[in-house]
């Protein structure tokens, strides 16, 4: 926790990771699914904003999702159900990690919930991505809601 906060300067308290439960089955999900570091934006715990073909199409590419994120956001104000698509995240159960309590994307009222994902693994590859994500949340705080997903059992040490 302490090198996320430190190093990675990440929000401690937008961090999450997949309970004991569900750990094996969400990775089989990213692997499957061949997701580096951007999981999708989502409206609620069962529906998310389409991907764009050029992020499906390469789901590492940092100008595309950051792109991707946009235009979801712009789009939201349209009444267009051709956007959504529904979403598996709700098979999932999250807890934060600074303090184990449990994950209701529901309760959070903005409009727009931002997912990455973080693993120690990927190195110091994909940081420009997260901190223009990062910097795209500061912009849009009143519309949007931004959860780092940890892969990384060491994140969860004190």
């Amino acid at each position: 926790m302490v090198f996320l906060q430190n190093k990675k300067n990440f929000d401690i308290t937008n961090v999450i990771f997949p309970d004991s439960n569900s750990r094996s089955a969400f990775l089989e999900s990213i692997m499957r699914d061949s997701l580096s570091v951007y999981y999708g934006c989502l409206i609620n715990d069962s529906v998310e904003l389409v991907k764009t073909n050029e992020v499906r199409d390469n789901l590492s590419c940092m100008g595309k999702i950051l792109q991707d994120i946009n235009l979801g956001e712009a789009e939201l104000s349209k009444d267009d159900s051709s956007l959504f698509t529904k979403s598996k995240f709700k098979a999932y159960q999250f807890n934060f990690l600074y303090n184990d309590e449990q994950l209701n994307i529901n309760h959070f009222n903005k409009k727009l919930k931002i997912i990455m994902l973080y693993s120690y693994a990927l190195g110091t590859y994909f940081d420009g991505v997260f901190n223009e994500v990062r910097k795209f949340h500061e912009n849009h705080k009143e519309s949007t809601n931004l959860y780092i997903i940890t892969l990384d059992d060491i994140s969860r040490l004190r």
